[in-house]
């Protein structure tokens, strides 16, 4: 029997075709699958929850320990959205669907209409109350789009001292990219202090007040961090609306992005506050106003 051998082009064409017919395979299982992601950096489900961060809104006695305030985005066109909650019990998994406990998201309008991403996103803020001393799972969104599984814990009153994670200014001097050190800082110092209770930032978020394309890269970035532990930041002068301009005007911005204590004076609700957390006490003061 003759076996009749290829020639040398017909090798180095198979050479070529092998993988790109393995790449159009590919495509093809591929193209009947669907990705769904919460929120990660550098793509992802543009449906899905993003920018999710955790603070504390109420301010009475004890409320540290009781309460958690979760705020978070959507796409536009979404105008309902929920928290669902569940406490991760000893020796249990922790949740992988969606608990029975669900709090319907109010959905916060956009005040500053000169955001450059004004309109892009709906604002959802949710509170859970009734907590005490444990671990917690929470997810974000709609039924067709959840945030991956959230654990984070809720300390005890008992506890004989409290630390927290203090930051100032995170302003992107040199760019968007700026905010990837922020991050990996962030990670470090939480990596480093895991027993961290909360976050205070100290204002000068970004540089202009209302570009939004800072606001998206720097909620997303302390989304995995803050989505876990009370984010409390103040007002600096470049979260002024429209721009960095002392006086100018309410860092309306800020307000769109954040959940914080209302109980500073009329009218400045949110930007002057205060808080308790364990033996310490916070004042928020804005030095926006002359």
């Amino acid at each position: 029997m003759k076996i009749s051998q290829r020639s040398k082009s017909d090798r180095v064409r198979l050479r070529w075709l092998t993988p790109i017919l393995i790449a159009l395979a590919l495509g093809l299982v591929l193209s009947g699958c669907s990705v769904k992601s919460g929120g990660a950096l550098g793509g992802g489900d543009a449906d899905a929850p993003s920018g999710i961060i955790m603070s504390l809104t109420d301010s009475a006695p004890g409320a540290e320990y009781r309460t958690r305030t979760i705020s978070w985005r959507m796409p536009a066109q979404v105008k309902e959205s929920a928290l669902y909650y569940e406490e991760v019990t000893e020796g249990a998994a922790k949740a992988k669907e969606p608990s029975p406990r669900l709090i319907p998201g109010a959905l916060v309008p956009e005040t500053d209409e000169s955001a450059t991403d004004y309109g892009q996103y709906s604002h959802f803020e949710a509170e859970m109350t009734d907590l005490h001393a444990g671990e917690y799972t929470y997810r974000v969104g709609t039924e067709e789009n959840l945030s991956d599984p959230v654990t984070f814990r809720v300390g005890d009153p008992d506890e004989p001292q409290t630390a927290f994670l203090f930051f100032g200014d995170v302003q992107p001097d040199g760019g968007l990219d700026d905010y990837k050190v922020f991050s990996s800082i962030l990670a470090a110092a939480y990596k480093e202090h895991p027993d961290a209770a909360f976050g205070l930032q100290v204002g000068d978020i970004g540089n202009v007040g209302n570009a939004g394309e800072e606001w998206t890269e720097f909620l997303n970035r302390a989304q995995p961090v803050f989505d876990k532990i009370p984010l409390m930041t103040a007002v600096g002068n470049h979260e002024i609306t429209p721009y960095v301009t002392r006086f100018a005007g309410k860092p309306l911005r800020y307000l769109d992005a954040f959940a914080l204590p209302k109980n500073g004076p009329y009218g400045y609700e949110e930007e002057f506050y205060s808080f308790d957390y364990g033996q310490v006490h916070v004042l928020v003061l804005s030095s926006n106003y002359q």
